[in-house]
């Protein structure tokens, strides 16, 4: 956690701690909304800043709801102006509900040190929807991305559902980092949609080299610690 003294009961992190959060989900929320793997930023970010007796749950119960509305404001913003074609987008969602739900209700056992943690539980869902809809269908980096962040939306949804069922949400500060996660949602959409596939594939490149970086790095640590 970053020293200093809570703010409050209901909002147990330092002030630095929380303009930390908050920058990181608005970060977060745009890189979601352009190419997914948001998540890169803002669980580390919760990890860093939340002291260590807050169980492994309310991390993750807190970085879906934030995740969650960042999600549905870039999903609002593409479905406006781009079509989603439903034969490929009704397997995807059914897919990805399925799996979310019993992945949350696993990582409710899950416990917080780091290493394991982030090695397990680590972002990047939405980037490898991309490289999918991409390498595997076929389709276009723009149109992969709206598809991704609906299955995102669905995804977060579900686990969002088990987390709020066991009251693993430390709501007030989910609450802050979704309207900083809406913001930066908000602004990769439009940017994404103006710009189009070209700008969204080098985003996406940058994207996923942090992911194999971090990849990398987690199984390093895995099995040399």
């Amino acid at each position: 956690m970053l020293d200093g003294p809570v703010i409050a009961e209901w909002l147990p992190v330092s002030v630095a701690a929380l303009v930390l959060l908050l920058i990181a989900a608005g970060v977060a929320g745009w890189v979601d909304a352009v190419v997914g793997g948001g998540g890169l930023i803002q669980l580390p970010a919760l990890v860093i800043a939340v002291p260590k007796d807050v169980a492994t749950p309310f991390i993750l119960g807190t970085n879906k709801l934030s995740s969650f509305f960042g999600t549905l404001s870039a999903s609002w913003v593409y479905l406006r102006k781009i079509r989603v074609q439903l034969v490929l987008l009704i397997p995807l969602v059914a897919g990805a509900y399925a799996g979310s739900t019993a992945g949350a209700a696993l990582s409710r056992f899950v416990p917080r040190e780091v290493g394991f943690y982030d090695g397990i539980l680590g972002p990047g869902t939405g980037s490898f929807f991309v490289i999918l809809i991409v390498s595997v269908l076929g389709y276009g980096f723009l149109q992969a991305s709206v598809n991704a962040k609906i299955a995102n939306l669905t995804t977060n949804l579900a686990a969002l559902a088990v987390y709020g069922v066991h009251g693993e949400i430390l709501l007030v500060l989910g609450l802050a980092m979704a309207a900083m996660n809406v913001t930066g949602g908000f602004i990769g959409a439009h940017m994404a949609t103006r710009r189009g596939s070209g700008f969204v594939r080098v985003v996406f490149l940058v994207t996923l080299s942090i992911l194999i970086v971090k990849l990398a790095w987690d199984t390093v640590v895995q099995f040399t610690s």
